[in-house]
């Protein structure tokens, strides 16, 4: 048992850490928030991969640097390669070392590029070694790709309490097919899309997402339809 976490919450965390199932019951931010809540009661990054199965405490180390992130940003991060406008953990884990008020934009950055790791890095050293705006160094960085690729991404809120609730009882893959299924319903193939119990996100290459608004009262009225 690991001390400050409920069963379900050690037996969810078991789940999503140290596996690449689809079924993932957890986001990285949520992972992240329950590791935090066990080392404030004194549990050790060891002690926690001993508890979840893992070899070492570098995966622990991960999502403990993610509590550096602003709330909003942890929110934003997914497993592994991601869509629908969600930043990978790993590149997640790079944007921590940048100044902390520039973290929030970064990510804003690496959702609309898709940046890599070695991105962020870099953009990160330019900024302390040349002392330029995080904008400079994104277009500098972003300048040096072969080609150029810009993603649109429109953030959305889940604003039915019973939705949140419903969506917060399914896993993270179960999540992202459901928001695959609805943008399939709503006559948007060509869009990936990604569903947290909290709000949604989506992205296309094609063209700037049109009426954000009125998409996002769309989505929250079909996922209750199909939900409860």
């Amino acid at each position: 048992m690991i001390h400050g976490l409920k069963p379900e919450e050690e037996r969810d965390l078991i789940l999503s850490v140290g596996t690449h199932s689809g079924t993932r019951r957890l986001t990285p931010g949520q992972v992240s928030e329950l590791v935090m809540r066990a080392r404030n009661c004194g549990v050790s990054s060891s002690q926690i991969a001993a508890a979840v199965g893992l070899k070492d405490s570098s995966t622990i180390g991960r999502f403990v640097r993610l509590d550096q992130l602003p709330p909003a940003a942890r929110d934003l991060i997914g497993w592994g390669r991601t869509g629908g406008g969600l930043v990978s953990i790993t590149v997640a884990s790079e944007i921590v070392s940048a100044q902390s008020q520039d973290r929030e934009v970064l990510v804003a950055y690496a959702q609309a590029h898709r940046l890599t790791k070695e991105e962020v890095r870099g953009i990160i050293q330019r900024m302390r070694r040349g002392d330029e705006s995080l904008d400079s160094a994104a277009a500098a960085i972003l300048e040096s790709r072969p080609t150029v690729e810009r993603r649109f991404v429109l953030m959305g809120a889940i604003t039915d309490p019973h939705l949140r609730r419903a969506l917060a009882n399914l896993s993270s893959a179960d999540r992202n097919d459901l928001i695959a299924s609805t943008l399939s319903q709503l006559d948007l193939p060509s869009v990936e899309g990604s569903l947290r119990p909290s709000g949604f996100s989506i992205s296309s290459e094609a063209v700037p997402i049109e009426s954000p608004d009125e998409l996002e009262e769309t989505i929250n009225d079909e996922l209750a339809r199909r939900l409860t």
